[in-house]
């Protein structure tokens, strides 16, 4: 529970909001006269400044499970199908706008796109709502649906799951709607930051997924010297955090037997 409230903390806030409003307190203590206190909480500003901007362990750490698992080239001869993940569209803004509106992890569906059309035997599998945390506006599997057939996507082949709100909700249910036997083989298509995690999630269905990492955002390469980009020491620390967050979550709670998937 510990570890997946800290995760949904990342998730929601972020943490240059969180520095910025310690440096904000800390001068309001100075400006109080209560300067011990002020000088405490500026003290801590600079010491997250520091880990997070300079330290590069956000960046290393998105590194390292970008590199988990390896690119696929040619997927196996044996699959039985290919399921991409939900999280490329920004809900809120698709809802208000009333257009269909992409986050930074579009780049999954480009590349499933490129997948469907190179493998046009195999059957596809989209898993996505999203309508808990955002009631007003249309589920990612609505929005899918959409873009789809708005791009000449055969839908008979496609099946929708659209009530999940987290990857194991992705992984629970697309299993309970599939009911895949444990021997055939599925293309699992997300970030590749976020591959590790979900893998993980829908290999304890039983599901016999191959990783298929796509979206990076990070060369690969492990950054041992000092940053001093702002932009990307918070978006490094941030997407960092929460996937090792999620990944600890599931070690504690026996979803996984180790802290990171087999290979």
């Amino acid at each position: 529970m510990f570890f997946s409230i800290l995760q949904r903390f990342y998730k929601w806030i972020a943490i240059d909001q969180v520095v910025l409003w310690f440096i904000l307190i800390a001068f309001a203590l100075l400006w109080l006269r209560l300067e011990k206190w002020g000088r405490r909480m500026l003290t801590v500003a600079v010491i997250f400044l520091v880990v997070i901007v300079v330290i590069p362990l956000g960046s290393f750490g998105v590194a390292y499970l970008e590199n988990y698992f390896p690119s696929l080239v040619e997927i196996p001869k044996d699959t039985k199908g290919i399921i991409l993940l939900g999280g490329s569209f920004d809900l809120d803004t698709s809802a208000v706008r009333g257009v269909t509106c992409y986050n930074q992890r579009g780049g999954r569906i480009i590349q499933f796109m490129e997948l469907a059309q190179k493998y046009p035997h195999l059957p596809l599998v989209f898993t996505g709502g999203g309508a808990r945390f955002h009631p007003s506006a249309p589920s990612e599997s609505e929005l899918a649906r959409r873009l789809f057939e708005n791009l000449r996507l055969d839908l008979s082949r496609i099946r929708f799951e659209d009530q999940s709100n987290s990857t194991f909700e992705n992984a629970k249910f697309t299993f309970d709607m599939i009911q895949p036997k444990a021997e055939e083989r599925w293309i699992l298509v997300t970030s590749a930051l976020h591959m590790p995690r979900a893998v993980t999630l829908f290999r304890s269905m039983g599901w016999n997924v191959v990783p298929y990492p796509v979206d990076y955002i990070t060369t690969g390469k492990q950054n041992y010297g000092p940053n001093f980009s702002f932009y990307e020491g918070f978006k490094f620390w941030r997407c960092s955090t929460h996937e090792w967050l999620g990944l600890i979550h599931t070690y504690f709670t026996g979803t996984n037997q180790s802290l990171l998937p087999d290979k």
